[in-house]
């Protein structure tokens, strides 16, 4: 995996021909473990981005967005292309899930002491794709529940919603 991403990336690509024939080239090694090691890079920051949000931390977190944003943003753009040339509805399902996560984590830290959301529309884009991974009967098991977990904490405090997407999980 790491040398199927390193040969990818290792010149810049030169426009969208030059980057749609390398991906195509390299399709046959997009597999299961390719995309869970893009998921690992692509969310690596999430789980200090999330204590700092849950510990009401709003200076950390908006240190470490502005620290871990491009890089982010680049991992989970790869990671889409990567799911689009893999052709697989299951590689769809983890980027959807990461990227609803990203959306969701800025989406609390903009949030953080009830302030109002900065960014329009961030709410909605998480559930959108929050909601295409719960849907994907590709994706695993696990994988769709903690989909359906995301969108109920995106629910509140729309309770009917919130038991909806509980049920769902």
């Amino acid at each position: 995996s790491i040398v199927t991403k390193r040969d990818l990336l290792a010149t810049d690509v030169r426009d969208a021909d030059d980057g749609i024939a390398r991906m195509t080239a390299a399709r046959d090694r997009f597999d299961d473990a390719f995309v869970e090691y893009s998921v690992g890079t692509a969310t690596l920051p999430f789980a200090a981005l999330y204590r700092q949000i849950s510990s009401g931390d709003r200076e950390a977190a908006e240190a470490t967005v502005a620290e871990v944003r491009d890089r982010v943003e680049f991992e989970l753009g790869f990671l889409g292309a990567v799911a689009k040339f893999s052709g697989k509805s299951a590689h769809r399902a983890q980027w959807d899930f990461a990227e609803g996560c990203w959306r969701q984590l800025l989406l609390g830290v903009e949030t953080i002491g009830g302030a109002k959301v900065k960014t329009p529309g961030l709410r909605e884009t998480a559930q959108v794709a929050l909601m295409a991974c719960a849907a994907n009967a590709d994706a695993p098991a696990g994988l769709r529940c903690q989909a359906e977990n995301n969108l109920a904490t995106l629910a509140h405090p729309d309770i009917p919603q919130v038991n909806a997407h509980q049920t769902a999980a």
